[in-house]
């Protein structure tokens, strides 16, 4: 439980740095979009998979 809390602490970090960029950079919002969509799935499945 508590790699969790750690691991989505820093996966809020990270969308918050990415959140910042896309912000400035309005391109960048699908392809992050996208990665994040994809990064979020894989995290799903291999709590699925861990349970």
């Amino acid at each position: 439980m508590q790699t969790a809390i750690s691991d989505s602490g820093i996966a809020m970090q990270k969308y918050r740095e990415i959140s910042i960029a896309a912000n400035q950079n309005e391109s960048l919002r699908g392809r992050i979009s996208e990665k994040l969509t994809i990064e979020l799935e894989s995290r799903k499945q291999a709590q699925n998979v861990d349970s």
